[in-house]
């Protein structure tokens, strides 16, 4: 899972396009520098058995905790033209982005 630099680093350095592809809902979020871009579903989030704000809101955690609250983790979370960091208690069923390093 990306850290919470990585994604600070793409709310920063990235443009955040709402879009569809493929009929599903989403942002695409493009470097400004290299032109390189990644697609990501707007999942919602899952809380108890609910399946919360699904096409319209995303939700993605980050591999780093809250140091001073270790329930709590650094996630990133767009909706409308909103990209935004903020923390979340862990029991939440946010997205997961998995990071390939070569």
């Amino acid at each position: 899972m990306p850290t919470d630099a990585e994604w600070t680093e793409l709310r920063t350095k990235c443009t955040w396009d709402r879009t569809t592809q493929n009929g599903v809902n989403g942002c695409l979020v493009k470097s400004k520098t290299n032109g390189k871009s990644i697609f990501l579903p707007a999942a919602g989030y899952r809380l108890d058995a609910d399946l919360l704000d699904a096409g319209s809101n995303g939700d993605y955690w980050s591999s780093s905790l809250n140091t001073e609250y270790p329930y709590v983790a650094w996630c990133v979370y767009f909706e409308s033209d909103t990209v935004n960091e903020y923390g979340a208690d862990r029991y939440l069923g946010y997205s997961v982005r998995p990071v390939w390093e070569e």
